[in-house]
């Protein structure tokens, strides 16, 4: 029986839309018969190379049978659950896979040495043990373009952690994102647990420069305080994350740090109020900064799902102007800078084809539908652009297995 490795579809076709068209280029699947790969994030590399990390995991078709004997189906593939790292061509097609010692990747970069560097979080370590604990630690590793491991690094807690970015500063430092759970409730599910946004810097090599936990800044006993994103700024970095203001639901902030992580406006800074008397029950999702302003996407939940970008001044953090579209409960619009000073948010349409809603620096926004995609994509996970061209990243359903989906549109 002939093993089965990869899928791959390419697919070539124009979508149009009036004034501002935009042209599909390819979109291709890979997937496996055997188990899934579900992709987190991607990074275009300047060799013109994509790479992706995420989460691989063997299925029930890792097994079959032969002659009367159940077999591993396909001994190229490892068996459990890992963190991997793909390296596709621009068109999406696979050159190269690793795995790693983690259980799951959620974020990558492309250094300015060209190195690949990407974390995740695993299990199988503990300094405290308590019931019901799920052992979550962040994982993080560099490796060269051709993928070969440069360093890997574990940064524990005494409970659990699980990293949500990775960013490279300007000097060179490295900040990981992560959220801490810092008083632990057993047999609550971690709905009694105490969350905080935890900073790790360490230099170019990894080694642990600082270790810091940021709670909500308002009131004199914590409240949970969750990360969502982090950009690098003005040789420091700029957060987004969120806590439960009581009696108002969920509010967002920013916090603007130094490359020391000192908070350079004093505390973390609120930012998401329509009003003083009236609040929307938001969720954090994505941000990036393009041209010096900042762009943060979320999901509202105020009467209705709706998606938002809201654009803000960057020396007062005060909005310039918010969008709004259709949005999905337990999804998050994924956004991405343009090179004309706009951001594209990328979502799907209630008939899971890729949604595309671009918006200029000044807030007008226009509307692509990909229908003419031959797939139905299941999760939006990421968006880049290199040059006039856009990529777009999503998990995607193949058979019983989930698979990486890539695509890739001229921009006008």
């Amino acid at each position: 029986m002939p093993m089965k490795l990869l899928i791959s579809l390419p697919v070539f076709c124009i979508s149009v839309l009036t004034a501002c068209a935009q042209t599909l280029l390819s979109e291709k699947v890979t997937a496996d018969a055997h188990a899934s790969f579900e992709p987190r994030a991607m990074a275009l590399h300047n060799n013109g190379n994509v790479y992706v990390t995420g989460r691989y995991e063997t299925s029930v078709g890792y097994y079959t049978r032969r002659n009367g004997v159940t077999v591993v189906a396909d001994t190229s593939l490892p068996y459990g659950t890992r963190m991997f790292v793909m390296r596709l061509d621009s068109t999406g097609k696979m050159q190269q896979r690793i795995y790693l010692p983690a259980l799951e990747g959620l974020d990558i970069r492309i250094t300015r040495s060209g190195d690949i560097l990407a974390c995740g979080f695993l299990n199988g370590y503990r300094e405290e043990n308590y019931e019901g604990d799920r052992t979550q630690g962040v994982f993080a590793a560099l490796l060269n373009p051709q993928l070969e491991l440069i360093w890997k690094r574990l940064y524990p807690l005494p409970y659990n952690s699980t990293p949500r970015k990775i960013v490279e500063a300007a000097d060179g430092n490295i900040l990981i994102l992560a959220n801490a759970q810092v008083k632990a409730q057993p047999n609550s599910f971690g709905q009694n647990d105490l969350m905080a946004t935890r900073c790790i810097l360490t230099d170019a090599q990894g080694k642990l420069r600082k270790d810091s936990l940021m709670y909500a800044p308002v009131y004199q006993v914590p409240h949970s305080l969750y990360p969502y994103d982090a950009c690098p700024a003005d040789s420091g970095f700029m957060l987004l994350g969120q806590y439960q203001y009581p009696g108002a639901g969920e509010v967002l902030l920013v916090s603007d740090l130094d490359s020391e992580l000192k908070a350079r406006r004093g505390a973390n800074v609120v930012y998401y109020k329509e009003n003083s008397t009236d609040r929307e029950n938001v969720i954090a999702g994505h941000m990036c900064i393009n041209q010096g302003r900042i762009f943060v996407a979320g999901l509202s939940q105020f009467a209705e799902q709706k998606f938002f970008v809201r654009a803000l001044n960057p020396k007062k953090l005060d909005s310039v102007f918010t969008q709004r579209m259709p949005g999905k409960i337990l999804e998050m619009p994924i956004i991405c800078a343009l090179p004309d000073g706009g951001v594209v948010v990328f979502s799907r349409n209630d008939q899971k084809k890729p949604l595309l809603h671009f918006i200029t620096a000044e807030g007008k926004m226009h509307t692509l539908t990909l229908s003419s995609s031959q797939h139905s994509i299941k999760d939006p996970q990421a968006a880049a652009v290199r040059g006039n061209t856009l990529y777009i990243l999503a998990e995607i359903h193949r058979g019983e297995e989930d698979g990486v989906y890539l695509a890739r549109l001229r921009l006008k």
